[in-house]
């Protein structure tokens, strides 16, 4: 069974090797030319600025699997009367949607509406950044409880990882429209502001599962967890009875809450189904 640290490297790893494979094809294209079919043929293969290959298949299937997480998420969560169950199958939705646009490239058919009929200038080039950075402004208001009843161990993750995908989605398109308009899209700046792009949401969309598998550990009490029972007295004897531990040790008592707050202890949290204490390794 794989592990999420195991599961962590080969999806860095692979967003590595496509990073790597689009900044070679663009390489060996200047270097060759575009005359040359099989370096044509590389190119479309491999360069993330394109669409409908490899970069996009890797990218759409990570926000597919973020999007399956997800769905877990809230399935465990309604499963032990946690809120927000209904936030988490959203997300869940809004999710797929993107993995379907970001294969599709939907959000681009929005880019002549904008660039041609408002007239928004270099900065709006890229046109869908404007009802973008609306959707992105009202999902934030929406969500905003949501972020702040997340366990911090996930939340940090949550807003680290969405930082930098907007930033990388939104931002760096419009950055790249003035440089488009000035240097051209075939520019050498502007294919690296669209190659960075590209590797930071496909990193982000990797530390989104991290933080759901966090989530579903710190949930669920399943594996990079240790759920102990805390002894309790036994009635008439006055005695501690004997504590239950779904780790190595079942002997092993729990630390208290007020073990807890002291270095090196590591955070505490509580199953709400069963009101087992829970630690995160």
């Amino acid at each position: 069974m794989i592990t999420r640290r195991e599961l962590m490297r080969a999806l860095w790893a692979l967003v590595a090797c496509t990073g790597a494979a689009g900044l070679a094809a663009v390489v060996v294209v200047n270097r060759v030319g575009p005359s040359q079919r099989w370096a044509r043929g590389l190119d479309h293969l491999f360069d993330l600025d394109l669409e409908q290959n490899w970069p996009t298949f890797v990218s759409s299937g990570l926000l597919v699997l973020v999007a399956g997480l997800l769905a877990l998420v809230a399935r465990e969560v309604g499963r032990r009367g946690e809120p927000h169950r209904r936030l988490w199958l959203v997300l869940a939705v809004i999710f797929l949607g993107l993995g379907y646009d970001e294969f599709g490239a939907v959000h681009e058919l929005t880019i002549p509406l904008f660039r041609e009929r408002f007239g928004l200038g270099s900065l709006a080039w890229f046109g869908w950044v404007v009802p973008g950075a609306v959707a992105v402004a009202l999902f934030a208001l929406a969500y905003l409880r949501f972020l702040f009843d997340l366990r911090p161990a996930v939340r940090r993750r949550f807003v680290l990882c969405a930082v930098v995908y907007v930033g990388a989605a939104l931002g760096l398109d419009v950055v790249g429209g003035p440089i488009a308009v000035a240097r051209g899209e075939s520019s050498g700046l502007y294919i690296a502001s669209q190659w960075v792009q590209e590797v930071l949401e496909m990193g982000a969309m990797v530390g989104f599962v991290n933080a759901l598998l966090v989530q579903l550990e710190l949930v669920t009490g399943g594996a990079g967890a240790t759920v102990r029972l805390a002894p309790t007295l036994s009635r008439g004897t006055g005695r501690p009875e004997a504590a239950a531990s779904s780790g190595p040790h079942p002997h092993h008592r729990a630390p208290t809450r007020a073990a807890a707050g002291r270095p090196g202890t590591g955070p505490l949290d509580l199953d709400q189904e069963a009101g087992l204490p829970v630690r995160v390794r």
